[in-house]
């Protein structure tokens, strides 16, 4: 189904933007599309599933998806783990997303 059938929500749109201010996720250019990191049909619209991504980091996910799912991009439908656990490689750093529109740093322990 395309994004005709089923549109983003414009609040889901406003709480992207803002957690991640107005930034691409992946370089941090100025982000201006919302990348669904799993299919529509199984994640929705949650908010631990979108994120802003530019024009570029956006073509790059879906034409590099071993690459986008190392780096948390894409969530495998497969993936047993739930997407708020599923880190994203994100400009700043590794973060995990939450349904609510929180950000948390990933901590590795050694």
């Amino acid at each position: 189904m395309g994004s005709k059938g089923n549109p983003i929500p414009t609040k889901v749109r406003v709480a992207v933007d803002e957690r991640e201010n107005r930034q691409c996720l992946r370089c941090g250019a100025r982000g201006r599309e919302i990348h669904h990191r799993m299919r529509r049909r199984e994640g929705g619209h949650a908010l631990s599933v979108c994120i802003l991504l530019c024009s570029a980091c956006h073509r790059w996910a879906h034409a590099n998806p071993v690459h986008a799912r190392a780096g948390g991009f894409i969530i495998p439908t497969w993936s047993q783990e739930p997407t708020t656990v599923v880190p994203v490689a994100a400009f700043y750093g590794a973060v995990t997303l939450d349904d609510e529109g929180g950000v948390a740093w990933v901590v590795h322990t050694a």
